[in-house]
């Protein structure tokens, strides 16, 4: 029903995609009576100049905003799209005309109702507009300056649609197009839809702000500031902030004293591996224009919509892939891959190793100034992806915020070395990142976890042992009954043996950490060697 409702813009979307050279792939997923012949059309040697990347970007920006975001999503999947189209679509600007001040007052006094009153005036002039709000200075009638972040009418019903067909459009593609169903077409339009989804509720952003705002308060050794949020005229449409006097690191206006730049990025860079390590809640769309340079000194983060967070076990593996890095230790690096990922049968990891070498080998040595971390390490994501794993979004994310802050670092200080740089503050941080209370919490669930495998082990060994039992296992198996379930019983004792082993290894582990702080971390380490040795050491004398 609501294709048939939609048909008017999905023949915009298929006729958009065919004036820009996709006939062929309309023509597989039989969409092609979509196509407007009285649309003109770019002749084949015309297109034949712009290389395809470029022509998949022309026809986004072409069909507005949900599209534009979802290059803009796509932009950030180094993954799994070549260089050519990460470049074309990163070039993707969602500025877009703002609506009539009129509409928006209307948004405004529906949302505020009475409270509208509180304020003194609502400037109709915009100060940026983009897909989904536009932003309005405002100040109440106590004196407080506002901006004001305010949904545009009906922008919500429209992505809606847009969504719903672009999903219909990406199912046909990975059924029918085989040159794209190694991108999973309709998956990516799902994260899409859910990271839009959290776009659209200004609570969610608010709460961002009012997290960050607690972790770093007014006084904080970073010179940060992050605008408080009134919450009594915030709402899901509406997105209320004190104003913040700066200019964007991207504007031509914005400077920090020449002899203090390259304090401002070090202070910039320690409060963002602070973010990452100690709190494992950090800023997700880090960029120049995100962050504001202050007329008095210090800086402001703004537009917190997208925030990523980071686990232990994601914390403790990026360290080590930042130490792979900086030494060269390729089978390292890949080895935190295999362990963040799913398992795959696809990889092989001496071929993954050897991939990752290539890759990184002609950098090695290199600072800030030649080349960016994170884009180093979004290439090393899709070698990971080619081997078969699926990397997590959340190490995406991470690595998309390296590329932000190492271009906010580098217009403040061009030599800063940033990989060097940040491996010392880890160094520095080594006891914060693993906290006591993280291992509480991760023993809890372990003790969770370790209560329902033994209340499980019962019933698994009964159907176990029915199923080795059986006419049809000793025929497969081949040999007689007896010896059949002397192995299945050899097997169940063994993996009885080594889940405890390695349940009291990482019991004893996490107690030692966590109630032995006085306790120098080589002895720890010596000690948790010495009892796995022992465990060992008994599996072979079994």
């Amino acid at each position: 029903m609501k294709l048939i409702k939609n048909t008017s813009r999905l023949t915009e979307i298929i006729t958009t995609f065919a004036r820009y050279g996709f006939s062929p792939w309309i023509d597989k997923i039989k969409l092609s009576k979509y196509i407007d012949s009285h649309h003109p059309s770019i002749s084949t040697s015309e297109l034949a100049k712009i290389p395809l990347p470029d022509r998949l970007k022309f026809a986004f920006e072409t069909l507005g905003p949900t599209f534009v975001k979802f290059g803009q999503i796509l932009a950030s999947r180094s993954d799994l799209l070549p260089e050519s189209f990460i470049d074309a679509f990163g070039r993707l600007h969602d500025q877009v005309t703002p609506q009539p001040f009129e509409r928006i007052q209307q948004v405004l006094a529906k949302e505020l109702g009475n409270k509208i009153n509180d304020f003194e005036s609502i400037d109709p002039l915009c100060l940026g507009s983009a897909s989904v709000a536009q932003v309005h200075r405002a100040r109440l009638k106590d004196g407080s300056r506002l901006v004001l972040k305010i949904q545009k009418p009906e922008v919500v019903e429209t992505i809606r649609e847009d969504l719903d067909l672009l999903a219909f459009v990406a199912q046909l593609l990975h059924r029918h197009v085989e040159e794209l169903k190694s991108l999973n077409l309709p998956d990516l339009v799902d994260e899409f839809a859910q990271a839009l989804a959290q776009e659209t509720i200004f609570f969610l952003e608010a709460n961002n702000i009012r997290k960050f705002k607690n972790l770093f308060p007014s006084e904080n050794p970073y010179q940060l500031k992050i605008a408080n949020v009134y919450w009594n005229y915030t709402t899901h449409k509406v997105l209320a902030l004190e104003e913040i006097e700066g200019w964007p690191l991207s504007h031509p206006q914005a400077a920090a004293p020449s002899e203090g730049r390259d304090q401002l990025a070090a202070a910039i860079l320690r409060n963002y591996l602070t973010q990452v390590f100690v709190h494992g809640f950090f800023h997700g769309d880090l960029h120049p224009g995100n962050v504001l340079i202050l007329p008095h000194g210090g800086w402001a983060l703004i537009d917190f919509g997208v925030a990523g967070r980071l686990g232990l076990k994601t914390k403790m593996a990026i360290i080590k892939m930042l130490r792979a890095l900086a030494q060269e230790d390729y089978y390292q690096l890949a080895n935190e891959y295999v362990f963040l990922s799913p398992y795959s049968d696809r990889l092989v990891p001496d071929r993954f190793a050897e991939g990752l070498a290539r890759t990184i080998s002609p950098y090695y040595g290199l600072n800030l100034n030649n080349i960016n971390t994170g884009s180093l390490l979004l290439k090393t994501a899709r070698l990971a992806y080619q081997e078969g794993l699926q990397i997590p979004r959340e190490l995406l994310l991470f690595f998309k915020s390296l590329v932000g802050i190492e271009s906010i670092i580098r217009r403040l200080s061009p030599q800063f070395d940033f990989l060097s740089e940040a491996l010392q503050f880890v160094q520095s941080l080594d006891h914060q990142v693993i906290t006591q209370e993280e291992w509480k919490k991760h023993l809890f669930l372990l003790a969770q976890e370790s209560e329902h495998l033994i209340k499980e082990l019962p019933r698994q060994i009964h159907l176990y042992l029915k199923k080795i039992t059986s006419a049809h296992y000793e025929e497969k198996a081949g040999g007689s009954g007896f010896q059949a379930i002397e192995n299945g019983l050899r097997k169940i004792a063994l993996a009885i043996f080594w889940g405890t082993a390695l349940l009291s290894i990482s019991i004893l582990t996490g107690l030692l950490l966590v109630f032995s702080k006085d306790l120098p971390p080589n002895l720890i380490f010596m000690l948790t060697l010495g009892i796995t040795a022992v465990f060992i050491y008994g599996y072979f004398k079994i």
